[in-house]
This record gives C-alpha cells, structure tokens and sequence, in this order.
C-alpha cells in the first residue's frame, strides 16, 4: 500500500481516527507523516498499562448473574444488572466516591417491591436469550421471549397486588 499523501512510497504509518462518529483511516509514508501534525490522543495510560501488565485483578472478574466482565463495563460504561455493584465493589466505590461525594444512596424507594433473586435471574436470562434471538434474527423465538417476559412481569406485579 503505498502513501495516500505522495503515492510514491510505501505508507508505513497507519492513523484512525472518529471522525463525527465515523470512522476515517490515514496510510501515510514516513515523510509524509512527519510533515503534517499527528492528531492529539486522549488516552487512560494507566488503565491500559494495568490491564496489558494483567496488574488489574478486577480485569478477570464476572458478575456470576449476568456474566458482563469488568473491562466490559469499562470499555461501553454500563454496568449489566444490579449484582454488579456487588462483584465489581472494590473499583466501583472509589469511582462513585469521586464521581459522588457519597457512597450510600439514600433515595426514593420503588412503588413495589422488587422481584426476588430468583424471579430477577430469570428475567435477566430471557432478556439476554431475546437480545441474542433478535441479533440472530430468529424473530419466532424472540416474539416467544416477548411473550414469556411480559408474562413473567404481568405475574409479578398480580402477584403483589
């Protein structure tokens, strides 16, 4: 591939960059490169360094009832269910800390009781199986998930009625 600059020597740095939400991709040759200024990169240094060092030890860590890894939550900056906060305490606390002041969430209370661990696993597993269905694009069995959902949902709230 040669330099999309002077199309005379080989391109042998190679620049992406997010450009409004797209991606745009630079093969430049060495004089080229060193001619026009480099973009400025916001890295986490010591992020990354810990996790390529394996020094990270949340970096391994699972929540055992949704399965999202640590470095999951923090590439996308989502956490998958609430037990999260559990398996992922000991790098959580100091970021909401930070992020906070407080740790300890003293708020309004939800208008029913939450389902119980069980009924909660469940609805986490079908809604997990109907993402996958749909991504799949096996739209019968996702309109079955649907279904075993709201019925699970509808049950619970005539439940504590």
């Amino acid at each position: 591939m040669n330099c999309e600059n002077c199309d005379m020597a080989p391109a042998t740095i190679h620049i992406t960059r997010i450009v409004g939400g797209k991606k745009r991709k630079s093969h430049l040759c060495k004089d080229c490169a060193g001619a026009k200024p480099l973009p400025k990169a916001q890295l986490n240094l010591p992020a990354i360094l810990q996790a390529l060092l394996g020094q990270n030890d949340m970096a391994q860590v699972d929540c055992p009832c949704c399965g999202i890894g640590f470095m999951e939550f923090r590439s996308n900056g989502r956490l998958g269910c609430p037990h999260d906060y559990e398996a992922f305490r000991k790098t959580l606390t100091p970021l909401i800390q930070r992020l906070h002041v407080k740790v300890n969430h003293k708020g309004k209370r939800p208008s029913r009781p939450p389902l119980d661990s069980a009924q909660s696993h469940l609805l986490l597993t079908l809604r997990r199986a109907l993402a996958v269905a749909v991504s799949k694009e096996q739209y019968e069995e996702a309109a079955r998930l649907k279904r075993e959902i709201q019925q699970l949902v509808q049950d619970t709230v005539t439940h504590e009625s």
